[in-house]
Formats: structure tokens, C-alpha cells, sequence
């Protein structure tokens, strides 16, 4: 009979050579990788937010500048670091709807996300009245209601398609006499809630 030709057997200092080089290249570059895509989000969020940005100021809305992005950031620490006893975001709400200080309208970013604060009563007027047919519902609005209420009038893009058909249907709760009531109600309740605060 033949005798088997020994196999070569790797030990377990060889692979532990391999795992070495490995370790040194490949998680160098991986690093590296991650790197740059994390950098590629960043600079994407900031062009669409700068481009919108744009469009908002052509309207006359006012930001803190072309890098308000990232400096408006700041804003909740450095309030939280002002009024220690006080909640940040509501003193942040309340120096910025104050008219003295931003009349019109501003725009800040929350946790990176756009919010516009109106300090007139025409500006609300002009966009739910006069021109509310071209209004769509802010990002945060769809993206809240989306999880409960998926593909509903509340979640939808004003250029959706089937948002006609919906908005159609439920266009006769929200006749004209209805609505005087309705904000009325809503007019009341609000003075009674900020009454109390």
C-alpha cells in the first residue's frame, strides 16, 4: 500500500501572519472608506439645504447666513447654556417668534431640520388662503404621521396623484360655514392654553 503524501497544515502562528496583514490593510481602508462616505452625507444634507435655503431667501425669509446649517447647531446648547432653568428649545421658539427681534419671517434648522417661524398674521394668511392650493405639507408633518396613517391625505405630497381624489372627498367636512366655527373653537382654545402659561 502507498502512504499518504503528508498535507501542508497551516499553524497557528501562520495564521495569525495572515490575520495581521489583513488587520493593517484592510481596516485602514475600511476606516478610511467610512470616512469619506460619512463626509459625502454631510456635504449632500448641506448643498440641499443651502439650495433650499436660497429659494426661501429669494421669498424674504431670513436665515443667520450660508452656513446657518451648521451654526444654527448651536443654538439649543448655547440657549440651554443661557437659561440653565429653563427648557432650551422654548426659550430658543420664544427669542425667535419675538417680532422686535426677527420681524417677518426667519428660518432656523432644528436637529437638522428646516423650520420657518412666521411673526405676521398676512404670511399665514398668504400661504392657508390666498395661495394654499401651492401649499405642501413640511417634511416633518408627512414624516410624523406617515408610521400611523401610510399613504394618507395627512402623509401625502400635495403633487401625489391620488391627493385630488382625497381632498375632494373630504372637502364637504370642511365647508366655509363649518370652518368659522371650527376656528373659532380653535381660536378659544388656543388664548385658553397660552392664558394658562
Amino acid at each position: 500500500p502507498k502512504t499518504p503524501k503528508p498535507r501542508e497544515v497551516c499553524n497557528h502562528d501562520c495564521v495569525i501572519d495572515h490575520f495581521k496583514i489583513f488587520k493593517k490593510d484592510m481596516i485602514w481602508d475600511i476606516c478610511k472608506a467610512l470616512f469619506m462616505l460619512i463626509l459625502a452625507y454631510f456635504a449632500f444634507r448641506y448643498v440641499t439645504a443651502l439650495k433650499r435655503q436660497r429659494e426661501l431667501e429669494a421669498q424674504g425669509v431670513v436665515f443667520n447666513g450660508p452656513f446657518a446649517y451648521f451654526i444654527d447647531a448651536m443654538k439649543l446648547p448655547y440657549y440651554a447654556y443661557k437659561y440653565p432653568y429653563e427648557v432650551s428649545f422654548i426659550m430658543l421658539v420664544t427669542d425667535i417668534s419675538d417680532p422686535k427681534n426677527h420681524p417677518g419671517a426667519v428660518g432656523t434648522y432644528i436637529f437638522g431640520i428646516l423650520v420657518i417661524f412666521f411673526n405676521k398674521p398676512s404670511y399665514l394668511e398668504e400661504i392657508f388662503v390666498t395661495k394654499n392650493a401651492f401649499y405642501s405639507k413640511h417634511e416633518i408633518e408627512r414624516t410624523a404621521s406617515r408610521p400611523l396613517l401610510y399613504h394618507n391625505i395627512a402623509s401625502m405630497e400635495t403633487d401625489d396623484p391620488t391627493y385630488k381624489k382625497k381632498r375632494k372627498a373630504l372637502s364637504a367636512a370642511f365647508l366655509k360655514s363649518k370652518m368659522t366655527d371650527i376656528v373659532q373653537m380653535v381660536k378659544s382654545t388656543a388664548l385658553r392654553c397660552f392664558a394658562d402659561l
